[in-house]
């Protein structure tokens, strides 16, 4: 089973309830711990932190009773997160799991939330230890409807799922270039990253939305449909179509789909200093928290 198909089987036991109650002693740290830790936040928050919990399956080994770190073998990378242990224990836990990753020949990809009890002294540890900030996003939640924006979508803006090949091609060349400014991908590239797309829609792990503009296609975004709280994601526009209203239509057209659905809560990822932020604000979206990835090579003069 690759790490997607196994990432989506745990979310759904967690939205189904049947983890929801227990999650086994791991790396030396209960399951009830990692439910205290977050047993202060909003409910909605507290969801979605469980379920990206559960991206991260494999104890790492070895470690006292009083910590622990959580992941997933991705390639050459080890992806860590959800770390625990006492400030003065951060830099031996940094330590311990690159040892570990070393001697399988991976590097280290390590998300950090700061204002999650136990995390709070990793960032400086992971810094003396020679890894880089890679990126940091906001989590942003929201429930119910959206707040209806001052102007609305401009005239020609449509919005519908994808349901074909070629409307799966489009939407990747489209997310190419917004996200990556590719004009011309090698089409073996967007074919490949195409074709995984609409395997992930047929087994009803995502649903696709593209956008158009007076008939041409200026964007789309995603939904998680495995997860007890779907995330929006990979919401885009092109570079020609910006400015016209077209990622509100697209929100509000996932939001109304999920709000028939009986699910009013949701959520989204956001790059910090990402100037769509402000939009996310303003159709009522919370900012919850903030996550920091550091990146480690397989030796420490790989950077």
């Amino acid at each position: 089973m690759y790490p997607l198909q196994r990432i989506w089987r745990n979310m759904l036991a967690l939205r189904d309830g049947a983890r929801a109650a227990t999650l086994a002693t791991r790396g030396g740290v209960t399951g009830g711990q990692l439910r205290d830790r977050i047993a202060n936040m909003d409910d909605v928050t507290r969801r979605v932190v469980a379920q990206r919990r559960l991206r991260f399956p494999d104890p790492i080994p070895g470690l006292a009773a009083d910590r622990g770190a959580f992941a997933r073998t991705d390639g050459m990378l080890l992806r860590v997160a959800y770390a625990l242990c006492p400030p003065d224990a951060a830099h031996a836990l940094v330590d311990h799991v690159v040892r570990h990753a070393t001697a399988r020949g991976l590097g280290v990809h390590w998300t950090v939330v700061p204002t999650l009890a136990g995390e709070a002294a990793l960032p400086p540890a992971l810094l003396a230890r020679g890894f880089r900030v890679d990126e940091s996003q906001r989590l942003m939640v929201h429930v119910g409807p959206l707040t209806p924006p001052a102007a609305g979508p401009a005239p020609g803006v449509t919005i519908h799922p994808i349901a074909t090949w070629r409307e799966m091609l489009l939407y990747e060349q489209g997310s190419r270039l917004a996200f990556f400014n590719d004009a011309s991908p090698h089409p073996s590239v967007v074919e490949n990253r195409a074709r995984q797309r609409l395997h992930d829609q047929e087994r009803g792990w995502a649903r696709y939305y593209a956008a158009h503009l007076d008939g041409r296609p200026v964007g789309g975004c995603y939904l998680t449909l495995y997860e007890d709280i779907p995330t929006v994601m990979g919401v885009y526009t092109v570079p020609a179509a910006q400015g016209r209203g077209v990622a509100t239509a697209l929100l509000a057209a996932v939001v109304d789909g999920l709000i028939a659905e009986g699910q009013p809560a949701h959520c989204l990822y956001v790059r910090v200093g990402n100037p769509a932020e402000r939009l996310y604000r303003a159709l009522g979206f919370v900012h919850v928290l903030d996550e920091h990835t550091y990146l480690r090579g397989p030796s420490a003069g790989a950077w």
